[in-house]
């Protein structure tokens, strides 16, 4: 059986199968149908690896709140009656959600189909991605979500819109306000500016190893850098570098980055890293990020290492932002510059509490 990413796959489904029995007994229901959210098929990465758990025929319908209230059950129900048992050679029926919350693809041990044709509101899946009821949030607010909801929100395909909700809120929820993306973008440059001068200073002390772990830690923030200035979200750790060569940046980007992390030699290192910084600030000037910084490479005070003297351009993205984000003591960025434990960065109820409980 051919491979048949699991996109096209659902979008399929709605169209052959979901959608008639939509119309046969819901002829008037104004509703939306997609497939969106977490599954490394939203992103259009899956392959036949991906098919071994949380992937197959699936797909999300968005109804109306008095609708979601009146027929969300009985429909449910229904599509549990009247789906077939499988679909282009794929089984539709699902195991129950194991400890990890996984499902896999199994055979249908009754006459009805435990199917994943999830019935929605379209807040409520804001809710379960975001942490939020409402696409409608405020400078602070977009602090506390896990990019990996907006990520999981704003990619997939939607498939059918006849109240156009669902395609509005995507919308709204595309990408960071300029605010936002300012204190982001200084956040970064920040970090990078931190450690900047280590990469040196370890190699100088002899330690080689420290000087390249911190040499990978700066490359992933100029990755990152690279994400925010093409206003694209950051992908979790697994799709990172899949997606970073997808941005138009990374064909003079990727090269010298790789360069930096392949050499053994600590000089070329931080002469690398410094390289790649100076493409992005070029590339910034370019896009009107910020513009006038003139940085440059040069000593680090009057020491024998290399760095890229980026406090103008902090300084001048710190000025550039208005409203609350504005008078915050530190450019702490968002939530997933600052913590990388999955557990709290997939459950964005609790991403949200942890962040407004330790913001000072």
């Amino acid at each position: 059986m051919d491979f048949i990413p699991g996109l096209t796959l659902s979008e399929m489904f709605f169209h052959e199968i979901v959608k008639p029995i939509m119309d046969r007994h819901y002829p008037s229901l104004q509703y939306a149908a997609a497939l969106i959210g977490r599954g490394s098929e939203v992103l259009g990465l899956d392959d036949e690896t991906s098919t071994d758990h949380h992937w197959g025929p699936r797909l999300q319908l968005f109804l109306e709140p008095s609708d979601f209230t009146t027929n969300a059950g009985r429909l449910k129900e229904l599509l549990a009656q009247e789906l077939p048992r499988t679909f282009k050679g794929y089984s539709t029926n699902w195991s129950k959600p194991d400890a990890f919350k996984q499902q896999f693809l199994i055979v249908p041990d009754g006459n009805k189909i435990n199917h994943r044709v999830e019935i929605w509101m379209v807040n409520g899946m804001i809710k379960h991605l975001l942490g939020t009821s409402s696409p409608d949030v405020d400078d602070i607010g977009w602090l506390s979500i896990p990019e990996q909801g907006l990520i999981g929100f704003t990619s997939g395909k939607v498939f059918h819109d006849a109240t156009g909700e669902l395609s509005a809120a995507r919308t709204k929820l595309q990408y960071y306000p300029d605010n936002v993306f300012r204190f982001i973008l200084a956040s970064e440059w920040s970090h990078y500016a931190e450690e900047a001068a280590f990469v040196g200073r370890a190699g100088a002390r002899g330690d080689d190893l420290g000087s390249r772990v911190i040499s990978t830690r700066i490359v992933y923030r100029l990755m990152r850098i690279a994400f925010e200035i093409n206003k694209k979200y950051i992908p979790y750790s697994k799709w990172l570098g899949t997606l970073f060569v997808q941005l138009p940046i990374s064909l003079k980007l990727l090269p010298v980055l790789a360069d930096a992390l392949k050499s053994n030699d600590w000089r070329a290192r931080e002469r690398l890293l410094c390289d790649a910084c100076l493409i992005l600030v070029n590339e910034q000037d370019r896009l009107g990020i910020i513009s006038g910084s003139d940085a440059k490479c040069g000593k680090y005070f009057n020491r024998d290492q290399l760095v890229v003297e980026v406090g103008d351009i902090i300084k001048g993205l710190k000025n550039a932002i208005a409203g609350p984000l504005k008078s915050m003591k530190y450019p702490i960025g968002t939530i997933n510059q600052f913590v990388d434990d999955v557990n709290l960065l997939t459950d964005p109820e609790f991403s949200r509490k942890f962040f407004f409980f330790k913001r000072l």
